[in-house]
């Protein structure tokens, strides 16, 4: 489905700035029809620009100069290098090569797509686009990813006289700016684009619902295009500042929750749907998924007869392959080692056989992690048995000087996977782990009191202050270090696009992840992250020494 011009000349988005600066700028009203009048209005700004290049190149400006008859010639090609340059490009000769294939819509393989007629057609906004490129965080990324996307468009005339819009070129070069992972997506996506600029998708009021269903009105549906259409859509408004980290969080999980309930719905007869219940954990429990998080998920039933559980086990098991089936990426990858004995025990846990595990040979960092278990589908009877024997267990703790140990034992163990020398937002002393850890034991030591548990860490430790359990001073440090770890961990999936949760060592990629997220120098950015952790890990320890003595 190719996108359709009439309905990206109708689609418009309608928001209004939460974060002014160069690169997060707003989104305006989309309205791509090019009249006479835009088009005079256009060709003045291009006359004003196209005095830089007679400065830099000695022979006079004609409008049919363009950039690909300077590409062709050797002389004029060593001036263009200076004006790469001066345009804060680092490595000239990829520039050049990356301006040769736009302009030309020549492709990797060496063919050339464009029309004679076409040809101009990078050219009437190449020095706009150029320009606007020269103050993103890293020119050489935003352009490299650029002309990813303006390939996966077949370099199409129609690209880029939609680029000749503001709030469609920004988006774009949003995209290319902070995204490698989304440029190289969308550039073998871009049928979905038109779908995400209609019906006013792009606005911050629809939900990710709303977007299911319209997704399900659109015809064939696709899990993976609806996946990355939304996931798309929510990087093109939180970069933009209209969706902060936590709604984006939310609506990821959502995403998640919504996709795992229609595979379930498909998958389960109405018998066998009341026989079980699948529940989620980790953040997808806690609602706190990221780009790229895991669905940590348990699956439980009450069905004692053997041949049904057996049936219940592979219907199980094919849930869990079509949640991981791969086109172009995987949907997600799911883990569900949180079950009772861990990875070697069955997928399918029953209900009786989870009550005596979590009473005779559960550890406590096992309770600890069922803190966040969520209903996701199912029988939603079965999951408040299994909501009532977690609580059960949680209150049979006993807040000794020794469970104190052994909490510090069990993040001392975590801490020993880290590679030496590096740095992990998740693991390192201080870290989110930490950060989690206060949130769910503190609840945990004082559930009969609480009366419930907040599985979201920011919300749990917002009430955890309410209840004078943690100082001022500890829940606002505590808060704004967990969404900072959490920004990081959001750029490093979908600017470095890796899933690791160490920070790089090449320079480029702690430069380029710096940036991201507002300093100007990696050692800057470093001793952020190594002072937030430091004061982390004295709040832990104090709170750890805490519980053992009230």
């Amino acid at each position: 489905m190719i996108a359709s011009a009439s309905s990206v000349r109708d689609a418009t988005v309608s928001s209004k700035s939460a974060i002014p600066s160069i690169s997060r700028t707003p989104i305006l009203k989309i309205s791509l029809r090019l009249n006479r009048r835009s088009a005079l209005s256009l060709l003045f700004k291009f006359e004003n620009v196209r005095k830089i290049y007679e400065k830099i190149f000695t022979i006079e400006a004609k409008p049919e100069l363009f950039i690909p008859d300077v590409i062709d010639d050797e002389v004029a090609k060593e001036k263009l290098k200076k004006f790469f340059s001066n345009l804060n490009f680092r490595n000239i000769e990829r520039a050049i090569r990356n301006i040769e294939f736009i302009s030309k819509g020549k492709l990797i393989t060496g063919e050339e797509v464009f029309s004679a007629s076409e040809e101009n057609s990078f050219t009437k906004i190449s020095a706009l686009i150029l320009n606007e490129i020269s103050k993103t965080l890293i020119p050489d990324i935003t352009l490299d990813n650029f002309r990813k996307i303006a390939e996966g468009f077949r370099y199409s005339k129609f690209f880029y006289e939609m680029l000749l819009n503001d709030s469609f070129r920004k988006i774009i070069l949003n995209i290319s700016q902070f995204s490698t992972r989304f440029s190289n997506l969308l550039s073998l996506k871009t049928y979905l684009f038109d779908m995400i600029l209609s019906e006013n998708n792009l606005s911050k009021g629809k939900s990710t619902d709303d977007i299911f269903e319209f997704f399900k009105r659109s015809g064939d549906f696709n899990l993976h295009d609806f996946k990355f259409l939304n996931e798309l859509r929510l990087l093109i408004l939180n970069l933009d500042g209209f969706v902060n980290f936590f709604r984006l969080s939310k609506e990821l999980t959502s995403q998640a929750e919504l996709i795992s309930r229609k595979i379930f719905y498909e998958n389960f007869d109405e018998d066998e749907k009341q026989a079980i219940v699948i529940l989620g954990l980790g953040k997808f429990g806690s609602e706190e998924m990221n780009f790229d998080s895991d669905l940590d998920i348990m699956f439980i039933t009450d069905e004692t007869n053997q041949e049904r559980y057996r049936d219940l086990t592979l219907k199980c098991e094919k849930m869990i392959k079509k949640l991981t089936h791969t086109e172009i990426e995987k949907l997600y990858e799911v883990d569900v080692r949180l079950r009772p004995e861990g990875k070697n025990a069955p997928i399918l846990a029953n209900l009786k056989y989870l009550e005596t595990y979590l009473e005779n040979r559960a550890q406590f960092w096992e309770i600890q992690a069922l803190t966040r278990a969520r209903f996701i589908a199912g029988n939603f009877e079965i999951a408040k048995k299994v909501f009532d024997l977690i609580y059960d267990r949680i209150l049979k703790v006993k807040f000794t000087k020794s469970l104190a140990e052994n909490i510090l034992e069990i993040r001392e163990k975590m801490e020993k996977n880290i590679k030496y020398g590096k740095m992990d937002i998740k693991l390192s002393p201080g870290a989110l782990t930490d950060i989690e850890f206060i949130a769910q034991i503190l609840q945990m030591r004082y559930l009969r009191n609480l009366n419930a548990i907040e599985r979201n860490t920011v919300k749990a430790l917002e009430k955890l202050f309410k209840d004078n359990l943690i100082k001022e001073d500890e829940y606002k440090t505590l808060s704004e270090n967990y969404e900072f770890y959490r920004e990081i961990e959001k750029f490093m999936r979908i600017s470095l696009w890796t899933r690791l949760n160490t920070l790089p060592d090449e320079i480029e990629k702690l430069e380029y992840l710096s940036l991201c997220l507002g300093y100007k120098f990696p050692e800057e950015f470093i001793n952020s992250v190594k002072s937030r952790m430091k004061r982390t890990r004295e709040i832990f320890r104090n709170i750890v020494e805490r519980i053992t003595h009230q």
